[in-house]
């Protein structure tokens, strides 16, 4: 009867580490899969914000297009023809 015994213990001991493996092993799995699905979430906000500062940049280069007029000078008389050229775009 010890050696059933002792066949026993081991046995369970055995099936003890398995168990505890196979849980390790599936934590694993669900803390990679946690950060899978966080990666997954900052990318997507990420090209959310992307977007955003793309069509802010858009839109301000189409207002400034629209309303404003950068002029470069040298001279008085070159810049009254360049705001006088600009008056008539206007």
């Amino acid at each position: 009867m010890t050696v059933s015994s002792q066949n026993l213990e081991k046995d369970s001991f055995e099936l003890l580490l398995k168990q505890l493996n196979y849980d390790t092993e599936v934590y694993k799995i669900y803390v990679r899969r946690v950060l899978e699905v966080e990666h997954a979430a900052f990318y997507a906000k990420l090209q959310a914000k992307d977007r955003c500062h793309k069509n802010s940049v858009q839109a301000a280069e189409h207002f400034l297009a629209k309303n404003a007029a950068f002029i470069q000078w040298t001279d008085k008389l070159d810049l009254a023809c360049k705001v006088i050229d600009q008056q008539a775009l206007w």
